[in-house]
């Protein structure tokens, strides 16, 4: 073989292996690419019809970002005896029990018998005064509410830092002139817990049944 063939059939050679070794190193790359993981960080493209406009059907929406709360801030403790601010939530004054909800049930039949046409606030309206006089006799720390009269009664609640004098006060409303006189039924929920430590009663005063008896608070 002469040389010039001999280095004409070297040279072919060496291209092909040249070719080979390109199309060899050209599909690793292609398959490293398709078994790659997608980059999170990299939002996907957004499919665009012909017009650049966005494919036809397809409604943009924008993924907000979560933003994880400041370990660092934290909202400011509420004293105890702090007004709670207008629009704030304040924890409910009554433990919830079923002395508890007897109690509203039974203000709310009051409440939706109408208003009081009988004029009964006027005769109780003395109670509140003569009541939070008893209590400072007795060294009683109690706030006795304004009465509240409707057509079918009135009531009036007593908030109590302790509960130690509940009976006794309530001995001594018994037997205080205004509640002896009154004509109609009168009664007095159960002690009620309240979240503060202290408790509450209230004092039902019911309209007289009886047209005679009705006719004697006037």
């Amino acid at each position: 073989m002469s040389m010039g063939r001999w280095l004409s059939a070297v040279l072919g050679l060496i291209l092909v292996a040249l070719v080979v070794a390109y199309a060899m190193v050209s599909r690793q790359a292609r398959q490293a690419e398709r078994l790659a993981p997608a980059d999170p960080a990299s939002p996907s493209p957004e499919p665009q019809s012909p017009d650049g406009q966005g494919a036809p059907g397809l409604v943009r929406r924008r993924i907000l970002p979560h933003v994880p709360a400041d370990p660092g801030i934290v909202a400011p403790a509420m004293e105890a005896n702090e007004p709670v601010p207008d629009g704030a939530a304040a924890a409910p004054p009554i433990v919830n029990s079923p002395e508890a909800a007897e109690r509203d049930q039974q203000l709310q039949r009051l409440r939706a018998s109408g208003p009081d046409v009988a004029g009964l606030t006027g005769k109780v309206q003395s109670m509140q005064s003569e009541w939070q006089m008893l209590a400072a006799k007795g060294r009683i720390d109690v706030q006795v509410s304004p009465p509240e009269c409707y057509h079918a009664g009135c009531f009036s609640t007593l908030v109590f830092k302790t509960r130690d004098g509940i009976e006794d006060l309530t001995s001594k409303i018994f037997d205080s002139k205004p509640v002896a006189d009154w004509p109609g039924p009168k009664t007095r929920s159960a002690p009620l817990a309240r979240s503060d430590g202290g408790a509450e009663v209230t004092w039902l005063l019911l309209a007289p049944v009886d047209p005679s008896a009705s006719a004697a608070l006037n």
